[in-house]
């Protein structure tokens, strides 16, 4: 597989923080929304962001996952980095099968006991006084009973 940055990425993903950061400040200088942090919380956001778009680092990162998980090797292979720049990130193909066929069964089984359980908690709940057998008065007007 092969990665390739697009061209002016890096400097369009720089502008759009520094519009994102400009906001942050804004929104810091109003009185009561100054404990949200939000420019700090940006200039965080954009480093992460900003490391991903350096593909030299990501295959980096991929040598990383090899060598910590390489006593998994036998039963299950991880791509490798073949080539690394700052613009373009090779890796090796590896035969494999997708994680949701693995998940897929549990990820069903959780959506219908989630079903169940909101189906139970939509249910109406009877009191114990409505739980009562009604009296022979009290039937002669439904809306008690």
């Amino acid at each position: 597989m092969r990665q390739v940055r697009h061209p002016d990425v890096a400097e369009q993903i720089k502008l759009d923080f520094r519009i994102m950061r400009a906001v942050g400040e804004f929104l810091d200088a109003i009185p009561g929304l100054g404990w949200l942090n939000l420019a700090s919380s940006m200039e965080q956001f954009s480093h992460t962001i900003a490391s991903q778009t350096r593909l030299d680092i990501e295959g980096t990162h991929l040598d990383l996952f090899n060598r910590n998980f390489r006593s998994l090797r036998a039963s299950c292979g991880f791509p490798e980095a073949v080539l690394k720049s700052e613009a373009v990130l090779v890796e090796s193909f590896e035969h494999g099968q997708l994680a949701t066929r693995f998940i897929g069964p549990f990820a069903r089984l959780r959506a219908r006991r989630e079903l169940e359980r909101l189906e139970v908690a939509s249910r109406p709940v009877r009191s114990a006084r409505s739980a009562a057998p009604c009296s022979p008065r009290a039937r002669a007007a439904p809306s008690t009973c």
